[in-house]
């Protein structure tokens, strides 16, 4: 997997929200079921966007792409830091964001789930599953 790191400067895409399952909600702070995005595709890069807020809670908890390049958008809003980095030691992350929106471009070649959290806030948890 490759990593490159890069400040989103203009526009979000905006993507399609499909139902389906979302983190554990068993945690304080974790996602309700329900919490899922599939990737949208611009200029031939998969794109997802994630929000995090002063909750301290992700927005979308389930990710879905495939193979290839993945942008995610990472959009922090309210006094709370945050990031969304990778647990499959990649490194992958985008560093700590205080009010601001940053994204991480990985490439994903093998199908699989791959886990991501706040390192800040080590309870917010996600995944992003590779078809």
């Amino acid at each position: 997997m490759r990593v490159r790191g890069c400040r989103w400067v203009a526009g979000v895409a905006f993507v399609a929200l499909i139902a389906g399952c979302g983190g554990d909600a068993g945690q304080s702070g974790t996602q309700p079921p329900g919490a899922s995005e599939t990737a949208s595709t611009l200029d031939g890069v998969q794109v997802l966007e994630v929000s995090a807020g002063n909750d301290l809670k992700f927005t979308t908890t389930s990710l879905y792409a495939h193979t290839g390049v993945v942008k995610i958008v990472f959009k922090v809003t309210g006094s709370v830091p945050h990031n969304l980095a990778f647990k499959d030691g990649s490194q992958a992350s985008t560093g700590t964001v205080h009010d601001d929106t940053t994204s991480i471009t990985v490439r994903f070649d093998q199908p699989g789930v791959y886990n991501f959290l706040c390192t800040i806030h080590p309870y917010m948890k996600g995944t992003l599953t590779i078809s």
